[in-house]
């Protein structure tokens, strides 16, 4: 398993930029150069001692000492952005509550939204603790967006 001493000799992290830089030559990889690989998905990796890791967790690792728990958010969503303040640490249903995109089956387009056929309204509706919390009605999708992004913010504080 990695250690975080390994990886201050591996590796210089800069915790304003989010940058890996390597410390050491080693075959075609020159001293001074960036260390990542983009993975098809966006997030960034980086090959230590044969094993492939994440950027953004060997940030984390680099700066605190110790390994994040699974879900390790971007606050701003951008997979790319490892700067240390852009990190956050937490659980599952934090990170899903951070997700701006609806769900495929979401024919409106607007996570937390739905159309009312019967009411011709747009209708908002969040999950709180388990249970979900009817929000309001709306007549235009602009104003329903509005009101789920209002409601997400005052509800779940990991919510950027």
């Amino acid at each position: 398993m990695l250690t975080q001493k390994r990886l201050k000799e591996l590796l210089h992290y800069n915790p304003k930029t989010g940058v890996f830089i390597w410390k050491k030559s080693r075959g075609k990889i020159q001293a001074g150069t960036i260390a990542n690989s983009v993975r098809p998905d966006g997030y960034i990796h980086i090959k230590l001692d044969y094993i492939l890791y994440l950027a953004h967790r060997l940030a984390w690792f680099y700066v605190h000492g110790k390994w994040p728990n699974k879900n390790l958010d971007h606050r701003n969503r951008v997979k790319h952005h490892n700067w240390i303040k852009n990190l956050r640490n937490g659980a599952q249903q934090h990170n899903m509550q951070n997700i701006i995109k609806a769900q495929s089956n979401n024919v409106i387009g607007v996570r937390n939204v739905y159309f009312d056929k019967r009411r011709g309204t747009y209708v908002v509706s969040i999950r709180v603790h388990k249970k979900t919390k009817y929000i309001g009605a709306f007549a235009t999708l602009k104003l329903a967006k509005a009101a789920a992004i209002k409601a997400k913010k005052k509800h779940h504080s990991f919510c950027s």
